[in-house]
């Protein structure tokens, strides 16, 4: 400050201009939701929520209302955030395709690693410490995090487009981006489903390195779509596809199903589809009927839909998280539709051929849409279910649904009610946040004299996000 009221620490006529601008002012404290948040990543473990932005920053927010923000040494957008779980280990892809490893203890970056290509798919291994990696040009790579050694390295396997289709017996004419890549439930990460740009969908066996189950637009001989996803589709709607379609480019992926015996695809047209992974594919000559391994989900029924750019599954309720559950869908509809986030609750009696939308619930989102996440129900074994969902819109704001009320089934005829959001908190409750504010207050001389304003401001708007986070201490 002393050198700000000097003017630069010029000798008499104070400091020029430029002196000013040598000044390595820093941010140390940062309340809130960052207005250019653009990306989430959340550990189940030790519940935390991590929010990357367009300028380099990423924001923590964790137990017993804790932030801490971490500053990138160059201002750049990150494209992919995911934890290490439970390991205070954050890792951050950005727009320029530098890997950076975050120490959440130290709140320190530990280690960044500049990739030649360019990154168009990653994915955390869930309880290793391992990450799969796929580029524009389709090949799927392989980095570990040394604990030790706090670098990144580069595991001699990796796979690309051109083996891996020659393995699977598909002839390509091209190179392909990979556009998504899901590790397997309860495989521990040796069964990956890669998805390329082009629709071409291969659910790969790591450890004997052959194909599991091919997919693509050449299988679409289907039966019709999933009635009842519309918003005012009639139950006997079914809409055939011809044959003779041709490729088109995913945009999105997701599990379906507990076991990942089903993905769920979106597609640049605005179609979902449904896809079985359990069955050979018939590419390789081992089964002729492709009729039950796919099926079409819609949103709308204009020529000119959205792209489907995000998909979430969360499952059904304990006794039956085989037969269904809730499809997020970001896209789909009719060009010029309201910004929605669509909640489809799946009903499934006997494979993908049963498959019905029960109810369908829009979303109405406050501002533009950035990215959301789902926050998972940590008394369910496996973590399967969903106890809440955070939506990030533009600018900076992070909306809250709560799981009861947000999947509470209402079997009635009538329009589903919109569910409640509640927004985070905005306001700096103090001018300086190093002082704490010990006084009690009341609020009203009369009717409640012992409620405080502390206890008051504490159960507005912060009990949601503590029950959603599992908030340890008060």
């Amino acid at each position: 400050m002393k050198k700000l009221h000097q003017g630069g620490g010029g000798e008499k006529g104070g400091g020029a201009a430029g002196d000013v601008a040598q000044l390595d002012a820093q941010i140390a404290l940062h309340y809130g939701v960052p207005y250019a948040a653009s990306v989430m990543a959340f550990d189940p473990v030790q519940r935390l929520l991590a929010v990357g932005t367009l300028d380099g920053r990423i924001k923590i927010f964790g137990g017993d209302n804790i932030e801490g923000i971490l500053i990138s040494p160059k201002s750049m957008p990150y494209k992919y955030l995911q934890f290490i779980q439970n390991q205070g280990l954050l890792i951050a892809v950005s727009n320029e395709n530098e890997i950076q490893v975050w120490n959440l203890e130290f709140r320190q970056l530990f280690h960044s690693s500049q990739w030649d290509t360019n990154i168009t798919a990653f994915s955390v291994i869930e309880g290793t410490f391992l990450m799969y990696l796929g580029d524009e040009n389709g090949l799927l790579s392989v980095l570990k995090y040394d604990l030790y050694d706090g670098k990144l390295q580069k595991m001699p396997y990796n796979v690309s487009i051109h083996s891996l289709a020659e393995a699977a017996g598909v002839p390509l004419l091209d190179t392909q981006p990979i556009v998504g890549i899901l590790p397997q439930p309860n495989t521990l990460g040796t069964r990956v489903l890669i998805a390329y740009e082009k629709g071409f969908l291969v659910l790969w066996d790591v450890s004997e390195d052959h194909a599991i189950a091919v997919r693509g637009y050449g299988d679409l001989h289907m039966k019709g779509q999933v009635t009842g996803a519309q918003t005012h589709a009639s139950e006997d709607q079914i809409d055939n596809v011809d044959e003779n379609e041709e490729e088109r480019e995913i945009c999105s992926l997701c599990w379906a199903s507990r076991g990942g015996s089903t993905v769920a695809v979106g597609y640049i047209t605005g179609d979902i589809l449904l896809w079985d992974m359990t069955a050979v594919s018939s590419r390789q000559g081992k089964q002729t009927d492709v009729s039950s391994n796919v099926v079409k989900l819609q949103l709308a029924s204009g020529s000119r839909r959205l792209p489907v750019i995000v998909l979430h599954w969360s499952a059904g309720s304990a006794k039956d998280t085989t037969k269904g559950g809730k499809l997020f869908v970001y896209g789909g509809d009719d060009m010029g539709s309201e910004e929605v986030l669509t909640v489809l609750s799946l009903e499934s009696s006997n494979g993908l051929e049963s498959v019905r939308c029960a109810s369908r619930v829009d979303l109405k989102l406050d501002g533009s849409f950035a990215d959301m996440i789902l926050i998972p129900d940590t008394g369910v074994p496996d973590k399967i279910r969903t106890s809440a969902l955070f939506i990030l819109t533009n600018p900076g704001q992070l909306n809250f649904y709560d799981g009861g009320a947000l999947f509470s089934a209402r079997k009635s005829e009538e329009e589903y009610a919109q569910p409640e959001a509640q927004k985070f908190p905005v306001v700096v409750p103090t001018i300086d946040p190093s002082i704490t504010v010990t006084d009690m207050y009341s609020l009203t001389g009369r009717e409640h004299p012992s409620i405080s304003l502390k206890a008051n401001c504490r159960t507005s708007n912060i009990r949601e996000y503590e029950m959603a986070f599992d908030w340890w201490g008060s």
